[in-house]
């Protein structure tokens, strides 16, 4: 688990106003564990000290900063493994990042492409046009963030997983477990179709070089079925000898890294959980809806027509 008690003070302290990473690290690092940083009270963090220059200083805490610090501390239980607050973490900052980027999606900055639009036959229809536009934005964005968050989440699930390297130069590993003293070297991929025949071939050679150390190399995907067919795991069967032996997919990869049965069980608890929290009684996509709605009123705000807005985007 590339994450420390410490580590993970910081990135919610600095989340705080006023407090930067530099004061944030010097109230982290005065907490061993994380149960300690919870109990502490108001005194406590108006007495911490540290030395610069020679001589010892003590932090100064606003009032307003010890609430941030209360709302951090009420956000832990105290049967909370780091491991759990860490993977609590992860997921509040995806799913804030997401509610951010819908929020900031406006008429000026959707980058519409008039040529798909004209294809797709919805030229002619406003609602329709914006509607798959704001759609077509924000699942890019969510895909792609969401695939480091995954990797962030399997990094997290044991105290024995890290972040992998490149110990034969060129492209690194993704993740890192030692088994056994043995090295278990992991691709990771979110789905089991995330790869072409090109990125498949290019991965042989890192798995040779792999094995012939003594290591294990393997291909982790989040989730599927090793049984069900798609493209890449067929293209894995085509390319890679004993493939199956080399692929952990879905509950299978989460069992293997977190060494806990149905570890994908507790993980979406989790998911759920921390979703409940952010959206309240909303969900994405009545965040989307509602966007889609502000944005085709602010082109009806500017625009006589669509034929108008679309010659601008060539």
């Amino acid at each position: 688990m590339a994450g420390s008690v410490s580590d993970y003070l910081i990135k919610q302290l600095i989340e705080i106003d006023g407090i930067g990473k530099v004061t944030a690290s010097r109230i982290a690092f005065h907490f061993e564990d994380i149960n300690d940083f919870k109990d502490a009270n108001y005194f406590i963090f108006q007495n911490i000290t540290y030395q610069h220059q020679g001589k010892t200083r003590t932090i100064n805490v606003s009032d307003n900063q010890f609430r941030g610090i209360e709302l951090i501390q009420n956000e832990i239980d105290e049967d909370d493994s780091l491991l759990i607050l860490y993977v609590r973490m992860t997921i509040k900052d995806f799913l804030e990042n997401v509610q951010k980027n819908i929020k900031g999606l406006s008429l000026g900055n959707i980058n519409c492409n008039p040529f798909l639009g004209a294809a797709l036959r919805l030229s002619q229809n406003p609602e329709k046009f914006f509607k798959f536009n704001v759609w077509s934005s924000i699942q890019r964005s969510i895909v792609t963030s969401f695939g480091s968050t995954i990797e962030k989440l399997l990094l997290y699930c044991n105290e024995d997983i890290e972040q992998g390297s490149s110990p034969d130069g060129g492209e690194k590993w993704d993740l890192l477990k030692n088994i056994d003293g043995v090295n278990h070297w992991l691709e990771i991929k979110s789905g089991p179709n995330d790869m072409d025949k090109t990125q498949v071939q290019r991965y042989i050679n890192k798995m040779e070089k792999a094995e012939k150390r003594g290591d294990v190399a393997l291909f982790g995907f989040s989730y599927g079925r090793i049984e069900r067919s798609t493209v890449t795991l067929g293209l894995l069967n085509t390319y890679i000898e004993n493939w199956e032996q080399k692929v952990k997919i879905g509950g299978d990869l989460w069992d293997f890294l977190s060494s806990q049965d149905r570890y994908a069980d507790t993980l979406m608890r989790l998911i759920t959980l921390v979703s409940n929290e952010v959206f309240g009684n909303q969900d994405v996509i009545d965040l989307i809806e509602l966007k889609t709605e502000q944005i085709i009123l602010e082109f009806e705000n500017i625009y006589d027509n669509l034929e108008d807005y679309l010659s601008e985007q060539y």
